[in-house]
């Protein structure tokens, strides 16, 4: 099962955030080999995306046990401010896909443009 997190991010700014990701024994996950990819969307059956992160796309970074998300400042500043839903899966090189991160993603209004 997915752990929740929700994320908070301002419109119009750069964002860095890393995600840690750990075991059922509290031991950082190796991802070696991984890929990951993400989505954000008005609600979970929306037809379309507002966003989308991946390593193909270089958005997502994966280093040990870490996925880093990044968003620069003009990509924050072009989406609108508002409440959605994103998950992260991870794909093995296998294949297997598995889903490590859902939650609510919050975009706050930029008011300094």
């Amino acid at each position: 099962m997915a752990a929740f997190y929700e994320i908070e991010i301002d419109q119009g700014t750069d964002v860095t955030i890393p995600f840690e990701l750990y075991d059922a024994e509290d031991k950082p996950l190796d991802l070696s080999g991984f890929t990951a990819r993400m989505q954000i969307r008005h609600s979970a059956t929306s037809p379309e995306f507002i966003d989308e992160l991946s390593t193909k796309n270089g958005r997502l970074h994966i280093y040990g046990g870490t996925i880093t998300a990044k968003w620069d400042n003009a990509k924050t500043a072009s989406l609108k401010a508002g409440r959605y839903v994103y998950d992260i899966e991870i794909v093995s090189a296998s294949g297997e896909v598995s889903r490590v991160l859902e939650g609510d993603f919050v975009l706050r209004r930029e008011v300094t443009r």
